[in-house]
Formats: structure tokens, sequence, C-alpha cells
């Protein structure tokens, strides 16, 4: 089991390889954001789940609030369901089956008053979460979804790592160009340029351009 802090001494030893000592805090400052981007480029090597209280006849939950670190919701059970494999739960669940909103008003023309046992869900826009029918008392769900890593801090070092350890190495990668770029201007443009190698991608292009010409008006005349 990696630990966040094994993963700040791996970014912090890069770091002082290329001579650039880091301290713990501005690592941190590296780390996150490298969490972030790369469950962002690939969603799915990060699920997480969130066990949710809904209220009786109500239909609908506010993502935001409810779990704010998720992307994109995959599964809902009605019940309490920590791993989704039926010999490590904590108790009884039913998964609910993915529906529309659409689909349900051609099926059930009275579908927004119709109070029973859930077994749909559906989702409205990107963070609005529904079940059919209405429940007629408070009951319990669980929601799955690929997710955000929660944040490094400085008082969870001994916290895991939720990313599977192939991950790892890209992540400490990451981290070590970001804070590259917050060196200064020769150490900015090549944290830039290998953070495009690392990910594949032409989205910095953009920021290079500006941070070339940022430099050039920087730069006195000869």
């Amino acid at each position: 089991m990696t630990t966040t802090a094994q993963m700040l001494e791996q970014v912090s030893q890069q770091l002082e390889n290329r001579s650039a000592y880091t301290p713990d805090e501005q690592c941190r400052t590296g780390l996150n954001p490298a969490f972030a981007l790369v469950c962002l480029l690939s969603p799915m090597v990060l699920t997480q789940h969130s066990v949710i209280t809904i209220t009786a006849r109500t239909m609908l939950l506010d993502l935001q609030v409810s779990f704010p670190r998720c992307i994109a919701v995959q599964r809902v059970f009605l019940g309490q369901n920590v791993t989704d494999r039926p010999g490590e739960t904590a108790g009884h669940f039913v998964p609910l089956r993915r529906t529309t909103r659409e689909q349900l008003a051609r099926r059930d023309p009275q579908w927004l008053t119709r109070q029973a046992e859930p077994r749909y869900w559906y989702l409205l826009g990107r963070q609005q979460l529904g079940w059919y029918p209405r429940p007629l008392v408070d009951m319990t769900i669980t929601v799955s979804g690929y997710a955000l890593p929660v944040e490094v801090r400085a008082t969870e070092l001994d916290a895991a790592v939720g990313l599977d350890a192939i991950q790892h190495p890209l992540v400490v990668d990451l981290a070590q160009q970001l804070l590259m770029v917050k060196q200064g201007a020769g150490e900015a443009e090549r944290g830039f340029q290998q953070l495009q190698a690392l990910l594949q991608t032409t989205a910095l292009d953009e920021p290079l351009r500006r941070l070339r010409r940022l430099q050039q008006q920087a730069t006195p005349p000869a």
C-alpha cells in the first residue's frame, strides 16, 4: 500500500535530482493537480462510493452537495453497498436500473407523483440525481461513480493513495513537471513541454505560447 507521504517523497526526490529543492508544502501543490489531471483525462482510474439518505417523498438530490467529487455516476443501489460485491457489503442492497425522464413519462403518465420503493435512477443535467418512484419513507442509497481524488492534506499523509499503483509513476512525473513550471522561465518552458509529452495532448499549446511571449517581453533588448 502506497501512502501519500511516500508519493510526496518520490516527487521531492525527482526534483532534488534536478537540483530543485522543494519543501513538502510546495510538493503538495504539485501532487494535488497531478492527481486531478490523471482522473479527468482517464476518469475510470478512480471509482468512489457515497452512501446517502434520501428523504421520503423526494425525487432529486444535488450531487454537488451529496457527492461533490463525482465526475460521472455509474451505478445506484438501494441500500448500503460499499464494494459492489455482495460478499463484502454491510447489508442488503438492490441495484436500480438506469432510465431517463422521457422514458418514465412515456411509460407512466403519473410518474411524478408515483410513490413506492424506488426501482430506477436517472440524471437531470450533470449534477441532479433522481429516482422513481418516490420513496414512502427515508431510505439509504449508494451512488457509485468516477471521481476526483481527495485533496492531499498535511494531516493525512499516512492515508492510502486511491489510484492503482500503475498510475503512480505518471502522477509523480506530472507533479514534478507542474512544480518545474513554478521554478522560473527556463524551467517553466521545459515543464510545459514535458507535460505535453506526458499527457499526449495539445491542450497546453496556448499556455506555452503565452509563456514564451511573457519571456520575450521580460527580456531587455540587447
